[in-house]
């Protein structure tokens, strides 16, 4: 059924159209691989080995595409350049004195390791900003400094670190079978996606959903969907149709997961309205160290009517708690798995990012968007100043989310303070699609 001028259309003939007019990829190329499970999706994990061990993985992967095998060269001499520095990296960034050369940030001690304190806050740029960011353009930005060395350069062999480290993290992903083709703006094209495909399974005999002209241009240009729907539309066998809808049905659920709030059942509130959140500090178990992580994550989940309080569990008494992890590398990405309730932070990270993962805890997703574009074989990052869960450098917990908390963990004070702020309700995403079983993981 083809229906170009009427409400619906068929993605077939709109992915067959829009790769002529905008060179869509995916149409009629290889399935991509699917998530391991349509509900916990990707479970994140510190990188284990070298760094050139790690791009042989993508490299090796049977999913890897042209253009990452093109840069085959590049990859392995970048990697290759930063496991040869790798001591001299991580020795740099041990250092627990105040380095001369760092004017952003100072080094603080805690625990068995240290994290980084912002000496000033920058102004947040309001508004979305956007950058992309490469392996061809890191290597670029390499050859101004190859030939010095740590010492000479510190901040930019420590940037370059930092940077490879989180491009292998999002290939990997990417192989894996995370879709990384939705942004900031999916979230509502996806839901309709979701509720053509269950409007079309209500139906015994439907063959395939049939999408408004928006929705089919959003599942058009998405190839991890579209591969699948024209796997459908090319069988004759019902049965066989109506089983891949209902897993790509799945697969765009656990997907719709990125734009919605996940209530954690350990949390509550207190007559005062305070927010409780019990946490089990792990390696950072002494006074001093759990003093500064109360520090880092009530001085910036709390505003003039609302406020976060930690409370710290011993390890035989959890209730559900969520417990700090500390990984080797410094460099490495801080990320909360909800499937293990268990936060990880690495050396160095930044007190500001300590909060945007206790984010995550609560509930919220992040807020910043990596968007692969296989013709440039380069990441889109779509990221708001203003927002603590978008950007953690700048941002601030919004309006938005304070009314969300209260609304999940106060409903009763929700009331008492709508006179003290304006925000709208929102859900971090689509309205009517549900939230998915709290297991699936937030990298930040």
């Amino acid at each position: 059924m083809r229906k170009y001028l009427g409400a619906a259309v068929n993605l077939v003939s709109l992915c067959g159209a829009l790769s002529v007019a905008i060179s869509v990829v995916g149409c009629g190329r290889p399935q991509r691989p699917a998530p391991k499970d349509p509900v916990i999706g990707i479970e994140p994990a510190p990188l284990t080995g070298s760094l050139t061990e790690n791009v042989r993985k993508i490299q090796s992967n049977k999913w890897a595409e042209s253009c990452d095998r093109d840069q085959d060269a590049i990859k392995k001499e970048l990697a290759a350049a930063l496991d040869a520095k790798q001591a001299e990296i991580q020795k740099y960034l041990a250092d627990s004195a105040t380095n001369a050369t760092d004017s952003l940030y100072k080094k603080v001690n805690v625990g068995p390791t240290y994290f980084r304190e912002r000496f000033v806050v920058p102004a947040a740029t309001p508004g979305w900003q956007e950058y992309r960011y490469s392996w061809k353009g890191l290597h670029v930005e390499y050859q101004a400094f190859k030939s010095k060395s740590v010492e000479q350069v510190p901040a930019k062999w420590t940037w370059l670190n930092s940077q490879i480290r989180s491009l292998i993290v999002d290939d990997l992903d990417r192989l894996d079978g995370q879709n990384m083709f939705l942004d900031k703006d999916s979230g509502p094209a996806l839901a309709d996606a979701i509720a053509a495909m269950d409007r079309c399974l209500e139906r015994p005999d439907c063959e395939q959903p049939e999408f408004s002209p928006a929705t089919g241009m959003f599942i058009a240009s998405n190839y991890y969907y579209s591969e699948n729907l024209d796997w459908i539309r090319s069988q004759s066998d019902l049965a066989k149709k109506r089983e891949t809808m209902k897993t790509v049905r799945g697969y765009m659920k656990n997907d719709s997961s990125r734009y919605v709030f996940t209530p954690n059942a350990s949390v509550r509130s207190e007559a005062d309205g305070k927010i409780v959140l019990p946490l089990l500090a792990g390696p950072f178990g002494d006074e001093s160290s759990r003093a500064l992580l109360t520090k880092y994550i009530e001085s910036i989940w709390s505003n003039p009517v609302s406020q976060l309080k930690v409370e710290w569990k011993d390890a035989g008494n959890t209730s559900g708690a969520f417990a700090f992890l500390l990984g080797e590398s410094a460099g490495e990405r801080a990320f909360v798995s909800w499937s293990k309730r268990e936060i990880t932070l690495f050396p160095g990270t930044r007190d500001r990012t300590v909060a945007h993962e206790i984010g995550h805890v609560l509930g919220f997703r992040d807020r910043y968007y990596t968007v692969w574009q296989p013709r440039g074989c380069k990441y889109l990052i779509q990221s708001s100043e203003a927002d603590l869960m978008s950007d953690s450098n700048t941002g601030k917990v919004t309006d938005e989310e304070w009314a969300e908390l209260r609304r999940q963990y106060a409903p009763e004070s929700t009331e008492m303070h709508n006179n003290a702020s304006s925000a709208a309700p929102i859900l971090q995403g689509p309205v009517g699609v549900p939230s998915p079983l709290p297991v699936t993981i937030s990298a930040g």
